[in-house]
């Protein structure tokens, strides 16, 4: 894990309208990391949001959401990136699903690595964000 304050990364729950998720709180600049074992016809799914509570305060343009996944911790993949300005974008309010295919990674040890940044590093405040019920699905 690497994040300029312990508090900004953590298990959560964010309520947005009546959508409740738990969620790895991962307030930008943050990077975690987690090793896992890939089952055979498997993807990774996952949802995005910025916190409610946080949507009308500060300023800034922006979160940028990276999952990067590899067999090393060295060398990782960018499988996913997406950016959201929920504080300017209505669309960009609420859940945000995604799913990443596995197959690629099937039967094997990878890292799978979750990173947030600001899209304007001068305004970091007011920007927690989470992604929403991370997991490995095995499809059949």
């Amino acid at each position: 894990m690497e994040t300029p304050e312990p508090h900004f990364v953590g298990e959560d729950y964010f309520w947005i309208g009546n959508d409740t998720r738990r969620v790895l709180r991962a307030h930008p600049p943050s990077c975690v990391r987690f090793q896992v074992r890939v089952p055979k016809q498997a993807e990774f799914r996952f949802s995005l949001a910025m916190h409610p509570q946080v949507l009308d305060r500060g300023a800034g343009n922006g979160v940028i959401f990276t999952v990067r996944i590899g067999k090393s911790a060295r060398r990782m993949k960018e499988a996913f990136r997406q950016r959201l300005d929920p504080k300017k974008v209505e669309a960009d309010r609420g859940w945000h699903d995604a799913v990443i295919p596995l197959f690629e990674w099937a039967g094997k040890k990878v890292y799978i690595e979750f990173e947030t940044r600001t899209a304007d590093p001068e305004h970091p405040d007011h920007n927690t964000v989470g992604f929403g019920y991370p997991m490995i699905v095995e499809k059949d």
